[in-house]
């Protein structure tokens, strides 16, 4: 019987043409060898260690604390912005950019409260405006620039 060594000869001939056996099938066996790697993109520096403090963060988040201050007792909302669109000289208040709200307090009828509010290292100034509930007395808006600080009286118009 002949068959058997002509298809002994056939694989033998096939298994030479795609890189033989004994080299996982990548021709020359190149995918093992680091230095014929396609490049990453990434340098191939030395590393070293990086220490950094113990209260070291990678946060840039400031927490603050607002003093609301002029503002009746009685119920009303505190809003507060990151923006603010334009100014209303004849209401004499900021108008605050409704799509950059940051918080929502509720003012109660005992009046002065301490607000926590935390922002971002790129707002630099806050609008809020006090809203009362009822119609006795006007809304009234305050524009308080950041300056690094946590704590600020916020005074209102």
């Amino acid at each position: 019987m002949q068959t058997p060594a002509i298809v002994t000869l056939g694989l033998t001939l096939l298994l030479g043409a795609c890189g033989g056996a004994g080299s996982g099938g990548g021709g020359d066996g190149s995918a093992a060898d680091p230095s014929r790697r396609a490049p990453s993109g990434a340098s191939h520096l030395p590393t070293t260690e990086l220490l950094a403090a113990a209260e070291f963060g990678f946060r840039t988040d400031s927490e603050l604390r607002l003093y609301p201050l002029g503002l009746p007792v009685q119920p009303a909302t505190l809003r507060v912005y990151r923006r603010a669109q334009s100014y209303d000289p004849g209401r004499g208040i900021t108008i605050p950019d409704g799509s950059s709200l940051l918080a929502t307090y509720p003012w109660g009828a005992v009046g002065g409260a301490e607000l926590h509010l935390t922002v971002g290292s790129d707002v630099e100034y806050l609008v809020l405006e006090w809203v009362p509930v009822g119609r006795r007395e006007r809304e009234r808006s305050a524009l308080l620039n950041l300056d690094g600080g946590s704590h600020y009286n916020v005074y209102f118009q």
